[in-house]
């Protein structure tokens, strides 16, 4: 595939890619998904160790 002058179609930037994101989206984008999938992790992991939201209504009531 060659490589020219795109538009990135998130910030309007004009740089050499070969798809329609520029390199800095592309690392904001990742770094995005990366913090959202060890903060699922993170909580999924506070579940399974018996951290149960619903027990604090139990406690309650």
């Amino acid at each position: 595939m060659t490589e020219r002058e795109k538009v990135c179609i998130l910030c309007g930037k004009r740089e050499v890619m070969l798809g329609y994101i520029c390199s800095g989206c592309q690392e904001r984008i990742q770094a995005e998904a990366t913090g959202q999938r060890m903060r699922m992790r993170a909580q999924a992991g506070g579940n399974i160790q018996g951290d149960d939201p619903d027990d604090q209504d139990k406690e309650q009531g």
